[in-house]
């Protein structure tokens, strides 16, 4: 049998490579053979990766909470491509220290900056997974939006009074930035950005960050971009770049199925396997796993595969889940590797 893996990431635990390798160990008696998914989020680089040989250059940057670190991007002809949850990424804090009041996509700004100082006018800026709530304020301070050069948060956005667009725009002429989103969730309301990812990312009042995104709109007098689809995208990043950097928005994983030629490749195989680690309400406003079912025409060779499963018959094709079937969540989170394993033996192929 001939098997395409093409799953995301399980956020937190195994990397999308790392699903594929131990699938392809466990079913080493049929051909596997593996594709690196991602919706924007986790693992962006590495899915660009499989249609694209890219140059991976080095930049000293800032986390979402400001402790200088070490991060990577990749470029290739006049393209640079950048993950953001390399830089301000929810898993790169330890759960005490997340508060997207008070997060910021400052670093990401100056990894943008760095590609356009280098002279790459195409920026593919993948935006899932972010510990941000800030429209992209800090990143857009970055790159020159705003006077003060603070690296601003959400907590700032009801003070700021003052908006000069002079740098921003001699920056980014004649470069496009085009910003990969992993859902397509709008800025405001209930499904918005805060009221939809606020509480997983550590907020402790999710009226104070939409009021202070409300403050700062209404002080832009904007109400266009906020009603786009994807602009809630990254605590609205996606927003920011729209308004202040004329960004086109793409959804992330339809950009990573066109470049693999899915639609086309997918007639080669005799099972398909996606997944990603929480199948839940968010899998249905764009997630990568819901692009691969949309664009798979015969569903009866889909399997997808998850660590939790909220949505149980769904998504119409075959689930399996390892929680609660072969474990706990907490046993999961510990040793994802033995009980992904577990999980693939229970597979009827």
């Amino acid at each position: 049998m001939k098997i395409l893996v093409i799953s995301d990431s399980f956020k937190g635990s195994l990397s999308s490579k790392e699903i594929g390798n131990i699938i392809k160990s466990e079913l080493k008696e049929h051909e596997v053979d593996i594709i690196s998914l991602s919706d924007g989020g986790e693992g962006f680089i590495d899915a660009v990766k499989s249609f694209i040989d890219l140059k991976m250059i080095s930049v000293n940057t800032y986390d979402a909470i400001l402790r200088e670190i070490y991060v990577e991007y990749g470029v290739y002809g006049t393209k640079a491509f950048i993950e953001l949850a390399k830089v301000c990424g929810l898993n790169m804090l330890e759960e005490e220290r997340r508060n997207p009041l008070y997060t910021s996509t400052y670093g990401l700004g100056l990894v943008i900056k760095d590609a356009i100082d280098r002279g790459y006018k195409n920026i593919y800026l993948g935006i899932g997974g972010s510990s941000t709530n800030d429209l992209g304020i800090g990143l857009l301070t970055a790159l020159g939006l705003y006077t003060n050069n603070k690296a601003l948060n959400n907590n700032d956005l009801k003070d700021i009074i003052n908006i000069n667009t002079v740098k921003i725009t001699k920056l980014i002429k004649d470069v496009n930035i085009n910003v990969l989103r992993d859902v397509d969730n709008k800025l405001l309301g209930k499904f918005g950005a805060t009221y939809t990812f606020g509480l997983q990312k550590g907020a402790k009042d999710l009226e104070e960050l939409e009021n202070n995104i409300k403050s700062f709109i209404n002080f832009n007098h904007d109400n266009y971009y906020i009603d786009r689809i994807g602009s809630g995208a990254s605590g609205g990043v996606s927003y920011g770049l729209m308004k202040f950097a004329n960004a086109k928005m793409i959804k992330g994983s339809d950009f990573i199925l066109e470049n693999i030629n899915y639609k086309e490749i997918q007639d080669n195989y005799d099972l398909i396997i996606t997944g990603e680690g929480k199948i839940d309400e968010q899998t249905l406003y764009g997630k990568a796993i819901k692009s691969v079912i949309d664009q798979t025409r015969n569903k009866d060779k889909l399997i997808v595969i998850c660590g939790a499963n909220e949505l149980k018959d769904k998504l119409g094709v075959k689930t399996y889940a390892i929680v609660p079937e072969i474990c706990t969540l907490e046993e999961s989170i510990k040793e994802p590797e033995k009980y992904l394993t577990m999980l693939i033996k229970t597979i009827n192929l």
